[in-house]
C-alpha cells in the first residue's frame, strides 16, 4: 500500500487595489462611500477589507491619508494608501443682517458703524475689519461716509460688505420778513 499527503496551504497574499486620490472640501464626508473603497481579491477566498485614517491635522488644508488592509481567510494581508485632501475653499459668512445704504439730512447724525460678526465652515470663526471713511466737505457738511467690513478666515477666504451714508440738504431755509 501506499498514502499520500496533499498539504494544502494558502500563503498567497490577498491582491488589493485602492482608489485614487481625492481632493474634498473641509466638512464634506470622507466616508469610503463619498471618497472611494478599495477592492480586494484572493486565489482561496474572499478578503476582507478595512482602512485606517492618519490626519496631518492641517487647518486649511488637511491631509489624510488612510491605509486599506485586505485580510484573507488564512491571514495573508496586503496593504495600500490613499490620499484625502480637505481643502477650506468657502468663504465666511455674516452673522446679523448687513446695514443698507442710507440717506440722512445734514441736521441728523450719522449713525455709528455697525459691529458684524462673521462664521467660517470649516474655521468655526473669522476675523473681522471694519474701516470707514468720511467726506463731508460738501455745502452745509453734506457728502458721504463709507463704512466697510472685511472677514477673513484665516486660509485665504474673505468677505466683505460696503454701507454708504449720503447726507444731503433738501430743506429749504426759513426765512422772516
Amino acid at each position: 500500500s501506499h498514502t499520500q499527503t496533499i498539504t494544502v496551504v494558502d500563503t498567497t497574499d490577498p491582491v488589493i487595489s485602492c482608489p485614487s486620490a481625492v481632493n474634498l472640501e473641509c466638512g464634506d464626508s470622507t466616508d469610503p462611500a463619498d471618497s472611494g473603497m478599495a477592492t480586494a481579491t484572493d486565489n482561496c477566498s474572499t478578503p476582507t477589507v478595512t482602512y485606517e485614517d492618519a490626519s496631518d491635522g492641517g487647518a486649511c488644508v488637511e491631509t489624510i491619508t488612510r491605509t486599506w488592509t485586505a485580510t484573507d481567510a488564512c491571514g495573508n494581508t496586503a496593504q495600500c494608501t490613499q490620499t484625502i485632501t480637505l481643502t477650506d475653499t468657502t468663504n465666511p459668512m455674516w452673522v446679523e443682517a448687513l446695514p443698507g445704504d442710507q440717506t440722512i439730512e445734514c441736521d441728523e447724525s450719522v449713525p455709528a458703524q455697525a459691529t458684524l460678526t462673521a462664521t467660517d465652515a470649516c474655521q468655526g470663526t473669522a476675523t473681522v475689519t471694519a474701516t470707514s471713511t468720511s467726506d463731508l466737505s460738501g455745502c452745509g457738511g453734506t457728502g458721504t461716509v463709507t463704512y466697510s467690513w472685511m472677514a477673513d478666515d484665516g486660509c485665504g477666504n474673505t468677505i466683505s460688505h460696503t454701507q454708504t451714508i449720503t447726507v444731503v440738504d433738501t430743506t429749504d431755509p426759513v426765512i422772516s420778513c
